[in-house]
């Protein structure tokens, strides 16, 4: 949900991706995955929208999901308000982004036992803390 919570996004067990540009008075399906939804996140604006599935699949829009683009395999995601900052978790990496996936980075977590306790986004990043 925006700030404002004028943007909702919702997903469902079936696979769909609703949105909601009215504080969640009415939905539009905007999109409908391979797997049932997670996962979702969206901007303040409402213009992105991502989510990660049951089946691990990710996918961004950076159009008020009229349209997806996949990204790599993860378990969650998270976004800063305005979208550019965002974080996609996997089981041995973090893959993220300051300027809405145009470019991203990887950071690989060596090692077994790793799980994510605390995950921060701020203006000029994504912080975690692994634990084991």
């Amino acid at each position: 949900m925006s700030s404002s919570g004028q943007y909702v996004v919702a997903g469902t067990f079936s696979k769909e991706i609703y949105l909601s540009t009215d504080s969640g008075v009415s939905w539009n399906l905007k999109y409908t995955a391979a797997n049932g939804i997670g996962n979702v996140a969206i901007s303040d604006d409402g213009q992105f929208v991502s989510f990660c599935d049951y089946g691990s699949n990710c996918e961004y829009s950076t159009n008020g999901g009229t349209s997806f683009t996949a990204l790599s395999t993860g378990r969650s995601i998270v976004m800063s308000t305005n979208g550019s900052i965002q974080s996609l978790f996997g089981s041995s990496f973090i893959q993220y982004t300051s300027n809405h996936w145009n470019t991203s980075g990887i950071a690989t977590i060596s090692g077994s036992g790793y799980y994510f306790y605390a995950v921060q986004l701020g203006k000029t990043g994504c912080y975690w803390n692994p634990k084991t």
